[in-house]
């Protein structure tokens, strides 16, 4: 998140948080707006933090594509998260 605020070309960037909870694993979700090259458009970023593991969503899209708008929304609200994989 941090190195896409960054860019030269992403401004006015705003957003709010709030808690997010899967199963045990607790999480945040940012959502907000920025300005892409003259483009003015809204993200989705979803974080949850297991031990040491983190999975991350990060989804925008053009502030008119109402289309854009319900299927981040959708992806955002069918996520996921198996805690119990096993890696070495």
């Amino acid at each position: 998140f941090r190195d896409l605020i960054n860019q030269p070309e992403i401004t006015n960037v705003e957003f709010k948080h709030s808690p997010l909870m899967y199963q045990e694993v607790r999480g945040i979700l940012l959502e907000g707006t920025y300005h892409e090259k003259g483009v003015y458009k809204r993200f989705e970023y979803a974080v949850y933090g297991y031990r040491s593991h983190i999975w991350s969503l990060w989804a925008s899209y053009a502030d008119a594509d109402t289309v854009g708008k319900k299927v981040v929304r959708r992806i955002v609200d069918s996520l996921e998260i198996n805690y119990f994989v096993k890696t070495i």
